[in-house]
């Protein structure tokens, strides 16, 4: 490391700690990694003091839930699940630890909604529906290819989202295979865009539900990894400049799919770097709609009911987003013309979004890409978001059509945050990750009361 580069990671580390000092986090460092007490996080966020419950610590206020599990990477934000970077561990002292990392990109957007995200105008979505042509993906036990259930069930996303005034670029309208690559620079040309990929699951035969994915931040390891660091986990990719939009997209799609199955159905919210969700230069997820190793999943992705109910979710998912980053956005005015009643009298008009509070304190100079505002102070419980409409009815897929050509690039957005040149590009993971490890983890040592 030359001695710039030092001179760089000491002032980023100085602003840091400038930041937490402002914040009121009680910040330590245990086995070589930043972490933040679970009791001031609570305290912070206005959540009642943590409360142990077997081996989960608990912890609630303004509408909002915390469960997160001792030695472990499982926690539950507002009911549904969400895989930590790292474990929620506890020091020597007994005191709970949550991963610095884990608080700002994970925990802060999801429970602040859209106070804790930049506004970013959202000028319309691009589908990726997974494989095609030669891949076929994975299948059912009767031999239903993913790739046939992940088109259809995007040409329906394409209908419902048309439906609500929403401009939609296709990836695929037939069964063609295209370069990982191909589908990530193609994404990229639509500026201000969405970009979610469709996809259906594989695994053991029991494994069953649904997942959301969005990319790894800079400095934490993959969901795959049980939470070990890879030297090529450093890197910076050009999807990590959304990492908070991100989140607050997978975590919105997430919450409407989880409604189509039980408890057991929610496999939670997840990280990885697949090829189209780090090279993408726009707002990213993958959804995985259900396993079709699965004897019932596979049947119900068989079903156009479900493969509707699925395309619905995601749709609702993406507008409950649109509201939380550009609440002015003219679909939503549409989206609400096109599904509600006749009216006597003209609907009232919506009101202005309050000013958002400022962003948490940022991570540690081995942790971070680029440093953002601290909050000056705790942060209020987030508004109840808008009620989403209800989806249309089920219908089959449009017809294929001429896909129009993209609009012609416009200025890139601001990111998230500046995102630091990156070396080479590290091998691909594989398209299906590994489900984390769903074993009782070792006990914790009991923390002490907060």
């Amino acid at each position: 490391m030359n001695r710039w580069r030092l001179i760089q990671v000491a002032m980023l580390w100085l602003a840091g700690a400038s930041m937490l000092a402002a914040a009121g986090w009680e910040e330590l460092r245990f086995q070589g990694r930043s972490y933040v007490t679970v009791a001031s996080f609570a305290e912070f966020y206005r959540l009642s003091r943590p409360q142990l419950d077997g081996e989960y610590l608990e912890m609630s206020g303004g509408g909002r839930n915390v469960r997160l599990r001792l030695n472990s990477r499982e926690s539950f934000i507002n009911g549904r699940k969400s895989w930590l970077s790292f474990p929620c561990t506890a020091d020597g002292s007994g005191r709970a630890l949550i991963s610095r990392a884990d608080v700002i990109f994970l925990m802060d957007p999801v429970l602040r909604q859209g106070a804790g995200v930049p506004a970013r105008p959202v000028k319309g979505v691009v589908i990726d529906p997974g494989h095609g042509g030669q891949d076929r993906g994975a299948q059912t036990r009767s031999g239903y290819p993913e790739k046939t259930a992940a088109l259809d069930t995007s040409l329906r996303l394409e209908k419902l989202l048309k439906a609500r005034g929403v401009p939609v670029v296709m990836l695929r309208r037939s069964d063609v295979f295209i370069p990982l690559e191909q589908r990530a620079a193609t994404a990229s040309r639509h500026a201000g865009y969405l970009f979610v990929s469709m996809h259906y699951n594989a695994g053991p035969s029991q494994s069953h539900g649904v997942e959301t994915y969005s990319l790894s931040p800079q400095g934490t390891p993959s969901t795959s990894s049980e939470g070990r660091l890879s030297p090529s986990d450093v890197e910076s990719h050009p999807g990590n400049r959304y990492n908070l939009h991100n989140v607050l997209l997978a975590d919105l799609i997430h919450r409407e799919i989880t409604k189509m199955h039980s408890t057991a159905g929610d496999r939670g919210t997840k990280r990885a770097r697949f090829v189209v969700l780090r090279q993408v230069e726009l707002p990213a997820v993958l959804v995985e709609g259900g396993f079709m190793s699965n004897r019932v999943d596979g049947a119900l992705i068989q079903s156009s009911e479900y493969r509707q109910k699925v395309a619905a979710a995601v749709a609702r998912g993406i507008e409950a987003y649109v509201r939380q980053v550009d609440p002015e956005n003219p679909w939503l005015g549409k989206a609400a013309e096109a599904e509600a009643p006749a009216a006597t009298s003209p609907p009232a008009a919506a009101p202005k979004p309050e000013p958002r509070p400022p962003a948490p304190p940022l991570r540690k100079p081995e942790d971070i890409v680029a440093p953002v505002p601290a909050p000056q102070g705790p942060v209020p419980a987030p508004a109840s978001p808008a009620p989403v409409p209800a989806p249309p009815s089920d219908s089959a897929p449009a017809a294929p059509s001429t896909e129009a050509a993209p609009p012609a690039p416009d200025a890139p957005p601001a990111p998230d945050a500046p995102a630091a040149p990156s070396p080479a590009a590290p091998p691909a993971e594989p398209e299906k990750p590994s489900a984390p490890p769903e074993t009782t983890p070792a006990p914790a040592p009991a923390p002490s009361a907060p």
